[in-house]
This record gives structure tokens, C-alpha cells and sequence, in this order.
């Protein structure tokens, strides 16, 4: 693998005052973890026609490395797409047939609803939905600037109460709301969309994912959460909470279902064997691929890497990347879709 220069925009990103807590202390990320985190931040915003790119890394250990990129990539992704796409979501919802079931968010509670007829009112189309299958308040009427209030259930049918209060919604950490802001969070905690796999080992991510974070030494009792908020992976939330990414074991013969979901951003190798063993199946997605140099399939999984490379597309951009750590190599290129 063959380093590739970079740079840094210098622009101040969430992570530059990003703590993390050991031994019941609190230390300032290091240099290696904020790399991780702007690389995921720097890869969230390709959009080339046709194209896809390849990240791969040759690091010291793998430690954090795909938590971290992860993390970086959700998030930028989610300030990236926030109030963008509102009128595509509005018209999304809107087209949805009667009778399917919804999430509505009323307050701090979500209530089953259904789908219901829309209605023009002073000139906008209102979202129509059903919260219950009582008398009175069976129906109401979302306006276009709250669409994002109602979300599609992950389930076919749905079986309204005569009178619901709905589910008390956990509030989000303080770390997120301080990333975030207000505007921003509950579209973030309550609103499924898929960015990215991690095909790599399931109970070290786990560990990882419970290290705790804040945004303020000073005020750290204000800012605190946990990694996992940052990445909300499908297979450690509650049944049917909004999830931002999933993690699949390298091992799991199940996971060639997964490559053919086509709405996920990129896929995140942890690890020379998941690699080897998954990369044709993932080619339609963009790659993230670390390979730790203490893995006994390292050397294989780099020339598989540079076999990569040599197919790579016949016009290459080159690309400003953060100051890279010392002991990291990293390679980028783009293929053809």
C-alpha cells in the first residue's frame, strides 16, 4: 500500500473538543482518534456520478479505528442531509398509501398511527394520519413543515388502541444535544436511515461503543453521552428504534442479505478477514477497508487491496485528506459502478 499525501481545511469540526473518559478522568482525544473521526467526516460528502471510492488503511492496531470513522461519517452525513431532502420526505410521506402504518411524535411520546386521507388547508396539503380508533381526535392533519414528525413503521400491519398516550421517548444525551443542537436531535434519534455497515467483530465493537465521550472539560457533566450515541447501531437499540448503522460479523453467512441493501452509504471492513471473505458481494457500496498489520491475514488482504487498485478508474482526482498519524498508511481511489 502506498501513503497518500494530505492536508487539513482547517475548519473546527465537533471532535476538536471532544473528551473521553479513563479511570474515571477525562483526556483530550488524541490525534490518531481525531483522524479517524475527520476521515469519516471528509469520505461523508462524495458524490461523484457512477463512481465509488476505495479507503484502505494499514494501521498499528484496530482499536476504535472503525467506531471512529463510523462516528465521524454519521454524523456529518446527519448535518449534511438535516432540512435538505424536507420537501423529498414530505412528498414521501404524503404519496404513502391509506392504512400504512406510521410513528407519530407528539411531544416527548410516539403513538402507532395509520395513514389516512390528506386535506387542503389554506393552500397546503396536510398529511393525514390516524393516532387511535376512538370517537374524537381519530384523525389529524400534518403540515408540511412537520412531516418529519411522522416516520414509517418497520412492520406491515397495524392495530390501532381505541385511545392511546403513546410511548415515552428516552431523551438523548446530552453529547448529542451538544453536537446536534435542538433543532437537529430528534430528527436524528428518531428517524431511521441507514449509513453505513461494519462487517467486523461484534462484541469488541460493542466494548467500544460504551466508552464515554463529552464536549466540555469544563462542562462535562452537560455534555456527556457514549460513542454508540454517535453511531446508533441497528443490533444494539431496543426493537424497532431509528438506527443509523449495523454491524455484522465477519463470520455470519447471513450477511450477503445485507449487500443488497443499496440505501447504506459505504461499508466499513474491520479486518483483514472480513475483507477477503465479503468484498465481491459489497461492490456495489463505497469501501472502508482496515487492515490491522498484527492480523495473520494482512499481507493476503493488502494484495487484494493493490488488485483493487489496479482496477481503479482511468481518471483519478486527487483528494485533501487530514494530516495522517504516524504508523498509518492509507490509500484512496475511486472505481467504476
Amino acid at each position: 500500500m502506498k501513503p497518500l499525501s494530505a492536508s487539513s481545511n482547517g475548519t473546527e469540526k465537533f471532535f476538536d473538543n471532544l473528551y473521553y473518559r479513563k479511570d474515571e478522568r477525562w483526556f483530550a482525544l488524541p490525534p490518531w482518534a481525531k483522524f479517524y473521526l475527520e476521515l469519516g467526516d471528509l469520505l461523508s460528502r462524495f458524490d461523484e456520478q457512477n463512481k465509488r471510492f476505495v479507503v484502505a488503511l494499514a494501521v498499528p492496531t484496530r482499536s476504535y479505528a472503525s467506531a471512529l470513522i463510523s462516528s465521524g461519517l454519521i454524523m456529518a452525513r446527519s448535518k449534511l442531509f438535516f432540512r435538505d431532502n424536507d420537501l423529498e420526505y414530505y412528498e414521501k410521506i404524503i404519496a404513502l398509501k391509506v392504512g400504512t402504518p406510521l410513528v407519530y411524535r407528539e411531544g416527548n411520546r410516539k403513538k402507532s398511527a395509520k395513514k389516512a386521507d390528506n386535506h387542503d388547508y389554506e393552500g397546503k396539503l396536510h398529511i393525514g394520519i390516524q393516532i387511535d380508533e376512538g370517537t374524537t381526535n381519530t384523525k389529524k392533519y400534518i403540515s408540511p413543515e412537520n412531516a418529519r414528525l411522522i416516520e414509517i413503521a418497520e412492520r406491515d400491519t397495524v392495530r390501532l388502541p381505541q385511545q392511546q398516550t403513546g410511548r415515552e421517548i428516552a431523551p438523548p444525551s446530552q453529547l448529542l444535544k451538544t453536537i446536534l443542537g435542538e433543532a437537529q436531535l430528534y430528527d436524528f434519534v428518531l428517524q431511521t436511515r441507514l449509513e453505513n455497515f461494519v462487517v467486523g467483530p461484534v462484541n469488541v465493537l460493542k466494548q467500544e461503543l460504551e466508552t464515554s465521550l463529552a464536549t466540555s472539560l469544563s462542562t462535562r457533566a452537560d455534555s456527556q453521552g457514549y460513542l454508540s450515541d454517535m453511531m446508533r447501531v441497528r443490533e444494539f437499540q431496543p426493537p424497532g428504534t431509528a438506527h443509523r448503522c449495523s454491524i455484522l460479523a465477519a463470520a455470519n453467512k447471513g450477511n450477503l442479505a445485507a449487500t443488497n441493501d443499496t440505501s447504506a452509504f459505504a461499508v466499513i471492513f474491520d479486518g483483514s478477514l472480513g475483507f477477503v471473505k465479503w468484498r465481491d458481494p459489497w461492490r456495489h457500496f463505497n469501501w472502508i477497508v482496515i487492515l490491522d498489520r498484527t492480523d495473520p491475514n494482512f499481507d493476503y488482504a493488502v494484495d487484494q487491496v493493490n488488485n483493487e487498485y489496479a482496477y481503479r478508474s482511468e481518471i483519478q482526482h486527487q483528494r485533501k485528506l487530514p494530516p495522517i498519524p504516524e504508523g498509518i498508511e492509507i490509500m484512496f481511489f475511486t472505481g467504476d459502478l
